[in-house]
């Protein structure tokens, strides 16, 4: 698919010239690839979620609820998100990966396989970071914490469950489509790329939902509303991709330059 490659001359201290071939993937072509995937990314998840649930006998509890069983259930929702995100949150990642190396890669088949499996890994780690996260916000109230002397809001709070699935989803595709577009150094330079993509998505969907959607509950790894998760994974997609193409081409800019 559609990717470009220049060729500039450079030359070598004995006078030689060499040329050098700069992976210049389009930056809209990388957005577009992104948003693809998180919109297939919604239905995927949409479709399977949740693939393991909390048993009738713990989620049906009386009213008022004893605390026990609370904890109970809280611990069982603990189990079940460590359980479902990695699976549901690694296969969006695997699908975005995909769809980003599909437009723009050299390789397309080498770009997909490393966009696609580096970039769900990561994400099912983070998904995993992530539940941790929201399980602290539960327990808490989602009120204030205090984290070594700093206190730490709820928007926050928010923020960083959103920052570690799509900054290490992008970490992940970004280090995939740079190793395959042009080694080692544009590798390290995408991961670095997609994760800041990763870490914009996720502060510009808690700031913009608090303005858009005031009902959002943040106690959760994926809001709960079709269209607060449409939102999420479109805007989630296309920063991620855009943020790749936007570091590869710097990269390029300055080595032309140099």
């Amino acid at each position: 698919m559609g990717t470009a490659t220049t060729t500039q001359e450079t030359k070598t201290q004995n006078g030689a010239t060499v040329s050098n071939h700069l992976w210049q993937p389009s930056i809209i072509r990388l957005a577009l690839g992104g948003w693809i995937g998180g919109l297939i990314g919604l239905a995927i998840y949409r479709g399977i979620y949740p693939v393991f649930t909390i048993p009738p006998e713990i989620s049906n509890i009386p009213s008022p609820p004893p605390l026990e069983l609370i904890e109970k259930m809280e611990a069982y929702q603990f189990r079940v998100d460590c359980q479902n995100y990695p699976i549901v949150l690694g296969l969006i990642g695997l699908v975005i990966g995909i769809l980003c190396a599909w437009l723009v890669s050299k390789t397309p088949l080498k770009g997909m396989l490393l966009a696609g499996i580096l970039g769900g890994s990561f994400a099912a780690v983070g998904s995993l970071l992530s539940a941790m996260l929201v399980k602290r916000i539960r327990s808490s109230g989602a009120g204030d914490m205090i984290i070594a002397g700093i206190t730490i809001d709820g928007m926050t709070q928010s923020i960083f469950v959103q920052v570690a699935i799509w900054g290490l989803m992008g970490l992940g595709v970004g280090a995939g489509l740079g190793f395959a577009g042009s080694g080692m150094v544009a590798g390290l330079k995408g991961a670095l790329s997609g994760l800041l993509g990763g870490v914009l998505a996720a502060m510009g969907f808690v700031v913009l939902s608090a303005l858009l959607f005031p009902a959002s509950n943040s106690s959760h790894v994926i809001p709960l509303a079709l269209l607060e998760q449409a939102f999420l994974m479109s805007l989630a997609g296309i920063c991620i991709g855009g943020a790749i193409g936007m570091g590869a081409r710097q990269r390029s800019k300055k080595k032309g330059n140099s």
